[in-house]
């Protein structure tokens, strides 16, 4: 299987059936940076916890439109992560509103689990989504 399909794979999941089959696709010691939040995770756990917040944030939470390039042992995907927050998000409340986030989600594999993610996104976009923060003038 190929990195692209990995890649593929691992968002079908998390789409469809949430963190913990996405995570089959971790590596024990996989670690992740969110980019937007400045947060760096560290093994399997954290990172399926991390992921399992924003199915719970967002339940029907979905990846559409997805692109993918490969690079040797590194993917690269850009995607819109879509869904409503139909749950807490950190410590904002549900608001009932639907978000529609472009990602961009740097992967790098290694016998075929994934063992280092970079993630970007804008979290301004977020806030004014949700209803949480007024949009730039």
């Amino acid at each position: 299987m190929s990195n692209i399909e990995l890649h593929q794979d691992v968002h079908r999941a998390m789409s469809e059936k949430g963190a913990e089959e996405a995570a089959e696709y971790f590596s024990p010691d996989i670690v992740l940076t969110d980019e937007a939040r400045g947060l760096t995770l560290k093994g399997k756990e954290q990172v399926t916890g991390w992921l399992a917040a924003w199915k719970s944030a967002f339940s029907d939470a979905r990846i559409a439109d997805a692109t993918y390039l490969e690079s040797g042992d590194w993917t690269i995907s850009r995607f819109q992560g879509r869904g409503v927050n139909d749950g807490p998000l950190g410590e904002l409340p549900a608001t009932g509103r639907q978000l529609d986030l472009p990602f961009c989600e740097l992967v790098r594999w290694q016998d075929d689990q994934s063992v280092e993610v970079a993630i970007y996104y804008d979290t301004a976009s977020i806030m004014v989504q949700l209803g949480h923060m007024d949009p730039p003038a």
